[in-house]
Parts: C-alpha cells; structure tokens; sequence
C-alpha cells in the first residue's frame, strides 16, 4: 500500500491510498482509495473500471508464453533493432519535474489530461516513483512513468519522445519497451505488473495493445471519503466547478 497526503486548503488535508485491502481505516478530511480490488460501501462516491495485469510470480518463459503471438514477434523483431532501454528507480525532484514539462506539452498537443503534478512531485518524494526510458541513437522513442509500491508496479503514463520514426519501429518499440519494464519489475521481487486501465469502447486500440500482453483482466474500484466536517464544504467546491 502506498499513502501520499498534500494540504488542499489551510484547514483541509487530502490522503491517497493506493492498492489497500480491508476496511479502509485511514481517514483524513478528503481520502481517496485508488485501485483496490474489493468493493466497500458507505462512501461518498466510488469509481468503477477494468486493467489488466500480469501475475509476476511467473517465471520469464510462461510470461512470454502467454504473449499473442504478434506481440512476441515484434518484441523478437525489437531486439534486432538495438534500441537502448533505461531504468530511473529513483529519479531525482529535477528529472521530475522535466518530464512533467515534456507531458505537459504533449498532452496540450493531444487534448488530453494533463499530469496530476501534486501527485506525481509527492510521489518523487516518497521514493515511489520510476521512469524508464527506451530510445535509439536518434533520441527518446518513449517514457514510461509507474507508480511502484513493494508489490505494485503501475503505469501511469506513457510520453512518446517525439522522434520521427517509421511506425514499425515505434510499434515494435513500445512492445520491447514494456517487456523490459515487465522483466526488470518481475526481478525486483514485484508481484504484479497493472498496464493502467482499459476501455475497450472508448480507447480500443490502445487496450488491445495492453492486452496482447495476455494478463488478466481484472476491475478495480476507487472511492472518495469525505470527513463530516467538510461534506458541505465539498458540495459547495463541485457546485463552483459547476459539477
């Protein structure tokens, strides 16, 4: 399990806690139960979705195995390009925030959500955070940044390097990309490899992807506890975000 807390306000502070199993006692003003795989009941909201994941107490040779067949090809394929892959298991709060910049601005570029920045700073603090790096003498193909427990190795983003390159060598690169991620986890002694969500109508070709990897889908909920104190407070917040 991993707890981050940050002030939200002077007299209101917000906890995360990631991957809990139980009751869930860890009550502050504003909790947020992230990626628990049992139900509860009795919150202020729960937050229902699927991912899927690999079991890494397998051996190497039944991960591979269990890869589609055109996903073990293009890792095979991958190989032969001698692409150079990195792992920062302790990046440093200026690394941090550098890949904050890039994600930002790609995420600008997209239209899409942009980094949660309290979150991924407090996770640089706490020693939780990893980033990888795959990348050819051309420049970065690709980042990957997981939120990283004892036993949980989570993706939460993935950051295109913006380098022009065929798209057979992009494909076949973030495939290798990640099996070197699945491979250095699995040594570490992690337990479990979670791609970071997948919807299959709204994004299907990005979790087609995380699925040839052939792990097991499973759901996971979230929940949002409120302190009495700040119920009204809260309401009063979404109103003025027009929630």
């Amino acid at each position: 399990m991993l707890i981050l807390q940050w002030p939200m306000l002077v007299f209101a502070r917000r906890t995360e806690l990631w991957f809990e199993e139980g009751p869930g006692r860890h009550h502050s003003s504003y909790t947020i139960f992230i990626y628990g795989r049992e139900k509860k009941n009795n919150y202020d909201a729960c937050f229902t979705e699927q991912t899927t994941v690999l079991d890494l107490a397998k051996d190497m040779p039944e991960l591979e195995r269990n890869l589609h067949t055109g996903t073990r090809y293009e890792i095979k394929k991958a190989e032969q390009l001698n692409l150079d892959w990195k792992m920062s298991d302790c990046p440093t709060l200026s690394e941090c925030k550098t890949m904050l910049i890039a994600y930002q601005a790609f995420a600008r570029k997209k239209n899409i959500s942009a980094m949660h920045r309290k979150r991924i700073l407090n996770v640089c603090k706490s020693g939780n955070l990893c980033i990888s790096v795959s990348s050819t003498k051309h420049g970065v193909l690709n980042t990957h940044v997981y939120l990283c427990d004892n036993q949980n190795a989570l993706l939460l983003y993935s950051l295109p390097g913006g380098k022009n390159q065929d798209r057979d060598t992009e494909l076949y690169a973030n495939k290798f990309h990640h099996w070197k991620d699945v491979a250095y986890f699995k040594n570490m002694g992690f337990s479990r490899y979670d791609f970071g969500g997948i919807n299959l109508e709204k994004l299907p070709g990005i979790s087609n992807f995380k699925l040839s990897f052939g792990g097991k889908t499973e759901t996971v909920y979230s929940y949002i506890y409120i302190h009495p104190a700040y119920r009204l407070w809260y309401k009063l917040y979404l109103k003025l975000l027009g929630r």
